[in-house]
């Protein structure tokens, strides 16, 4: 289940935190590529960077009609500029929109452009987490530059033993390759045996 849900992450969306014992992304449902020039006739909607816009068309056509919020040129998950945490390359997607046309609401002035045209649909943020012997996992909450308060948040539960310890580790993607995620998970029972179980997860760092 993490492996699925972390490889569907927005591309550089990964956060470590409480001391490599939670893991936060934002999950995506969809992705695209929006017009960036009109057709030979002239006809079409573009997305605009030089000032607010409300609506764009969609390069061939979305798998469903989009909802949620909708990211453009995602960096980085702790910067100022162009990191979706902050909401400042984030938009919200309007009721009208169809799988071949969406529409912003309110009207969103993105800060860069993408080189491929790219965009992604944002469903959920999702934190995994080892807190109180079990693993946790949480979604559905809203997308704040800091960390959420998880004792504020509801939770499934995925597994439960005497003792449970994670460690998370995340190596940013280059040029040259993607991502790398090691999920390891430390499973102790009543008798003190230990199993260590280890997986590592290539994510998708091209925005």
């Amino acid at each position: 289940r993490m492996r699925r849900d972390i490889r569907q992450a927005l591309p550089n969306s990964i956060r470590i935190t409480n001391a490599g014992a939670s893991i936060e992304f934002l999950h995506t449902s969809d992705g695209g590529r929006y017009r960036a020039k009109l057709d030979a006739g002239g006809a079409g909607d573009i997305l605009k960077f030089n000032s607010a816009d409300t609506s764009f068309d969609v390069l061939g056509a979305l798998g469903q009609v989009p909802s949620g919020s909708l990211v453009v040129y995602n960096l980085n998950s702790t910067g100022i500029i162009a990191n979706a945490y902050t909401q400042d390359n984030l938009a919200i997607i309007g009721n009208t929109s169809t799988t071949e046309h969406i529409v912003l609401q309110p009207a969103k002035k993105f800060p860069l452009q993408s080189p491929l045209q790219r965009f992604f649909i944002v469903d959920t943020p999702i934190t995994y987490s080892c807190i109180e012997g079990e693993l946790r996992r949480y979604s559905h909450y809203s997308i704040s530059s800091p960390a959420p308060d998880l004792n504020a948040l509801s939770y499934k539960r995925q597994a439960k033993t005497n003792a449970i310890h994670c460690v998370f580790t995340y190596e940013p993607g280059t040029n040259t390759r993607a991502g790398l995620i090691k999920l390891q998970l430390t499973l102790t029972d009543e008798a003190g045996e230990s199993a260590n179980l280890v997986m590592q997860v290539h994510v998708d760092n091209m925005p």
